[in-house]
């Protein structure tokens, strides 16, 4: 079993599929999300402190630019409602929001349930919003949240 440590999402222990559903229109003015297609077959990169000012990331990291074929960039431009779907080690970034318009995404996260939460003290975090979403999980290693209304059918 492969074993991935996601320290920007504070687990390790399981892929991650990232998704990101558009809320808003997104384009090459507002800082359209740019893949580097088969980055996620490296695994995972070095990251380091951003040396670029205004770096939105909550831990401010950022991969070093000698690491990355940025020439394979492709732009994934969405409409509002609809969603990117990419792997958790895709690498993955986009240009300053140079438009006068907001650029704003829901996030969602689906990890196996081996994923196991690890202690980070630059970036301390809970989960607190988790839930089954198929399946079982007999590893118990995040509570899950799922309100009373959520159905699970398989």
């Amino acid at each position: 079993m492969l074993s991935f440590i996601c320290r920007y999402w504070g687990f390790e222990g399981g892929s991650v599929a990232s998704v990101w559903l558009a809320l808003d229109d997104v384009d090459q003015q507002n800082g359209v999300l740019q893949v580097i297609p088969g980055s996620h077959k490296q695994g995972l990169l070095e990251h380091r402190a951003s040396t670029v000012a205004g770096n939105m990331l909550t831990s401010n990291q950022e991969i070093p630019e000698h690491l990355i074929e940025t020439q394979k960039a492709v732009q994934c431009p969405l409409k509002v409602g609809e969603m990117s779907v990419h792997d958790g080690l895709t690498v993955h970034f986009s240009e300053p929001n140079f438009s006068n318009r907001r650029r704003c995404g829901f996030v969602i996260r689906y990890v196996p349930t081996t994923a196991y939460p690890v202690d980070d003290p630059d970036r301390p975090r809970s989960f607190p919003a988790t839930v089954l979403v198929a399946g079982e999980d007999n590893f118990k290693h995040f509570k899950n949240n799922a309100p009373s209304t959520f159905i699970k059918t398989f």
